[in-house]
């Protein structure tokens, strides 16, 4: 079975300016996809802890844009020049009200060197847009599955 390591970081917190910092830490400590949170007013899937990183980034200044430009100056190649590879986790009104809507979002990502993008309230049965959006500029998408979804609902 093959087993990557995945750690996450919300931009903009502490600092925008920070952001290449932790990435770097990350990434020299074993990371094999590092999952960038993009701030929101509203992160109801998550726990008090990315909430809270959350509001501070959004104090701090943090937007979408200003995130997927710090995501962009990120180097992925490892120290042995092997690839690392990064996704990120936002919500879709993120995606949606961005300048170019799903799709400006997603292909400025792609720019960003972005391989995955996880939305967390995005339900399946009304992912079209985002699908095609992440097919058109070769970007995968991601899913989840509660500890409670069946059989059935996983395939």
């Amino acid at each position: 079975m093959l087993m990557k390591l995945i750690t996450f970081f919300h931009v903009g917190h502490p600092s925008l300016s920070q952001a290449q910092e932790i990435a770097s830490a990350l990434l020299n400590s074993g990371t094999d996809i590092l999952e960038f949170g993009i701030p929101f007013s509203d992160p109801v899937a998550d726990g008090p802890v990315i909430q809270a990183a959350s509001y501070r980034a959004l104090v701090g200044g943090a937007t979408p844009k200003k995130c997927l430009q710090e995501i962009a100056k990120v180097n992925v190649k490892g120290g042995n020049g092997a690839a690392k590879e990064k996704m990120i986790l936002t919500y879709y009104n993120i995606l949606y009200k961005y300048n170019g809507g799903v799709q400006g979002f997603v292909a400025d990502a792609a720019k960003a060197g972005v391989n995955y993008i996880l939305s967390a309230d995005l339900p399946i049965e009304e992912a079209g847009k985002f699908e095609a959006a992440c097919k058109k500029n070769g970007v995968k998408t991601v899913f989840m599955v509660a500890p409670n979804t069946t059989d059935a609902r996983i395939a």
